[in-house]
């Protein structure tokens, strides 16, 4: 007996658009016999003693670990269904976007012959996911504000192409898309369109997680490693038509969110107030880091952005980042990247790192000019010198 699916769109059937290997594990994921499932621990207490688990607790004498956490994450997703005004059947939850961006490119890609479509310049995620699944990865450039031309779209969909990544905010530029470039995608493409609304909170921009009714195609990432603050925790969640979500579902690792995970995600949405404490303090963190960066005369642009981030274009970003990381502090050159030329990302940090980045970087010119850094040099060098010259006599008197 075929199990029964949840009903797709009228005209969105995702069962139909998936490489027969991957359609047929759906098809086994669960048993027919309804009789077969486990009993729910919430009906019946049960005493777990089909697992290798240890029954007798961990070695935490204070909170314990030893069962294995809820597949399904059903306390989590009430919990996100309230935030997000949704329902528990459009989630998938997973370890972090990555394993979902993962997961979605294998589920929906056949290896070797169908391709995916991602616009640059955006996280490099998209491509390395692809690449990993034996898709071929199909780059269009982002207009120079950062935005989607969707009317050279046409030109670049075949009938391999199954997913476009997206992203809104962008994470490097930190530009916004226009809502209606995003839909005229979803209006013409007969694929999946990946939304990655991670930074999301930081922008203006509306979340496109009320539209998966009218666009069963559409599926939308958010992550808690941003503005929830919880980058070690490892958790994010796509929303999708239940049709789709319910593929996904089937299809991901049993147990990919922990214990752990889930509860301090849950414990982090009932105080979702901090979090917008946190996103308005950013912002204007941001705005004063963004004019005081624009008063340094070597500082080129600064560019208008919609996430946490800043992207500065500077006569040296290769310099730029060697030097700020010899002085403590981490950015990201991003030259490399499609209409990035010259720019390094700086992330929005607490007051105290972002006075001693403007002091790193008020320094710099002095400290970077041609004769400095010529003495520099010749003092590392004398201090190698010294400290062999030391072992040297060490071994001589021995």
């Amino acid at each position: 007996m075929q199990r029964k699916l949840p009903a797709p769109s009228s005209v969105f059937d995702p069962m139909k658009i998936l490489p027969r290997h991957i359609h047929d594990l759906v098809l086994e994921s669960v048993p027919t016999d309804p009789k077969a499932k486990l009993i729910s621990s919430k009906t019946l207490r049960l005493d777990k003693l089909h697992s290798h688990r240890s029954t007798v607790g961990n070695t935490d004498r204070e909170v314990s670990f030893s069962t294995y956490p809820d597949s399904d994450a059903k306390n989590l997703k009430k919990a996100a269904a309230v935030h997000f005004e949704t329902v528990e059947q459009n989630m998938v939850f997973g370890n972090g976007t990555s394993e979902l961006i993962d997961l979605i490119t294998r589920v929906f890609g056949t290896p070797f012959r169908d391709e995916v479509i991602v616009f640059e310049p955006t996280d490099t995620r998209f491509e390395r996911a692809a690449k990993f699944a034996g898709l071929r990865v199909n780059k269009i450039k982002l207009t120079t504000n950062f935005d989607l031309a969707t009317h050279k779209l046409p030109d670049d969909l075949n009938d391999k192409t199954k997913l476009i990544y997206l992203s809104n905010p962008n994470p490097i530029a930190g530009a916004r898309l226009n809502e209606y470039n995003i839909t005229n995608i979803l209006d013409k493409f007969e694929g999946i369109v990946v939304l990655d609304e991670s930074l999301i909170d930081y922008s203006e921009a509306s979340t496109l997680i009320p539209y998966l009714d009218t666009y069963p195609n559409l599926i939308v990432l958010r992550s808690f490693s941003h503005a929830w603050g919880l980058a070690g925790a490892r958790l994010g969640v796509a929303f999708a038509h239940p049709s789709v979500a319910y593929i996904l579902n089937a299809l991901r690792q049993e147990f990919n969110v922990s214990a752990v995970a889930q509860e301090v995600g849950m414990n982090t949405l009932e105080v979702d107030h901090q979090k917008e404490r946190v996103v308005k303090e950013t912002i204007r963190a941001k705005a004063k880091l963004k004019i005081e960066l624009e008063q340094l005369f070597f500082i080129q642009e600064v560019f208008e952005s919609e996430t946490n981030a800043l992207m500065v274009r500077v006569p040296n970003p290769d310099l730029a980042t060697r030097y700020l990381q010899e002085e403590g502090i981490a950015v990201l050159d991003v030259s490399e990247l499609e209409g990035c030329h010259g720019c390094i990302r700086i992330t929005v940090g607490r007051s105290d790192q972002n006075e001693l980045l403007m002091k790193a970087l008020t320094e710099m010119p002095s400290k970077t000019s041609p004769t400095k850094r010529i003495l520099r040099s010749l003092g590392r060098s004398f201090r190698k010198v010294g400290v062999f010259l030391g072992i040297f006599k060490k071994v001589l008197g021995a």
